[in-house]
């Protein structure tokens, strides 16, 4: 299954009918503390957006530390909107929030943002997407979905293995549990899922560079390294069933791209996880560097101000973990 992907926001509509789907009320309350140490996947917040508890129960702090004061423990299912963050300590992102009217810091990586309800159109947003049998990597691969192809969701959310999945039927033979990361809404924006100015890395080569966004303008030239970064310098445009992207090669050669042979979406200056851990943290931007440290599954690092370097077949970015600088393998990085 894909590791990397960027997921947009649903609508305040959305959210009121996912909470009547989930059976959410401001009332929950959870009565044990949370570990905070379980394998999950950060979602993809922002200040002002609105989340749930994706896996609790899941303590609100008065101090974005695991020293804080323990203000209340929030339940699976508990929404919470989001004022400001992320404030990286103890390995985790925290960020601000109000839940049950009360004001404190949560673990970022245990909300989801608010997803799909049943009955919602949605398309997938990602390469060789896994569908399984029931809510969970535990459950057995049926089929595979690509970028583009559209569903409707049946059931869920439904937690399981650190991600948030939905039932979904697509076109009439196929119905299956697909984690919700790799979903969008239909009808919204050209697909969304690299941002400008974010690094993505060519999974799937050779590629075709292009003049214009589409099958009809010329070829300028090919990507053919595998994980090869380039940059995204502008937003995306669909046409001839892809979804166009401007980029820049490390070489500051520049065209278009179809977006379904990426993935990563990585931004430097940012607060980033290890989404496919452990991962080593390496002194030089090579397989062969020495080995400072290990960062483990759901690591919050910082992506520092350099440009990646394409080495050994892989993307190197620059980060920050736990005051150790480094160099980390893109491909097992995800948006914080």
């Amino acid at each position: 299954m894909r590791r990397l992907g960027v997921r947009n926001r649903a609508s305040i509509a959305l959210l009121v009918a996912l909470l009547a789907v989930l059976g959410v009320s401001s009332a929950w309350s959870g009565t044990s503390v949370s570990a905070q140490d379980g394998e999950v996947i950060a979602a993809a917040i922002t200040p002002g957006s609105d989340a749930v508890v994706d896996d609790g129960p899941l303590n609100q702090r008065s101090q974005p530390n695991t020293g804080g004061t323990v203000l209340q423990v929030l339940a699976t299912g508990t929404l919470v909107n989001v004022i400001s963050g992320p404030t990286s300590a103890n390995g985790y992102n925290w960020w601000y929030v109000t839940a049950n009217g009360t004001d404190g810091y949560v673990v970022g990586q245990y909300l989801a943002e608010v997803g799909y309800p049943i009955g919602s159109n949605v398309v997938v947003n990602s390469n060789y997407v896994n569908i399984r049998s029931g809510p969970g990597t535990t459950y057995g691969v049926t089929d595979q979905l690509s970028t583009g192809a559209t569903a409707q969701v049946i059931g869920g959310p439904s937690a399981g293995n650190g991600y948030t999945w939905y039932q979904i039927q697509y076109q009439t033979s196929l119905t299956g549990w697909i984690a919700g990361m790799y979903l969008t809404l239909s009808g919204g924006p050209p697909s969304g899922t690299f941002g400008v100015n974010s690094w993505i890395m060519l999974d799937d080569p050779p590629v075709n560079l292009r003049s214009g966004p589409g099958t009809t303008y010329a070829v300028t030239g090919s990507l053919n390294n595998n994980y090869q970064p380039v940059q995204v310098t502008g937003t995306a445009t669909n046409a001839n069933g892809y979804t166009w992207y401007p980029i820049a090669t490390l070489g500051n050669v520049t065209g278009y791209v179809a977006g379904d042979f990426f993935e990563g979406g990585i931004y430097l200056n940012d607060y980033a996880i290890v989404a496919d851990g452990p991962l080593n943290l390496r002194a030089t931007a090579s397989s062969s560097g020495t080995i400072l440290t290990t960062m483990p599954n759901n690591a919050s690092i910082f992506i520092n101000n350099v440009t990646p370097v394409h080495a050994n077949g892989i993307a190197w970015f620059n980060v920050t973990y736990n005051s150790t600088t480094g160099w980390a393998a893109g491909m097992y990085l995800g948006d914080a």
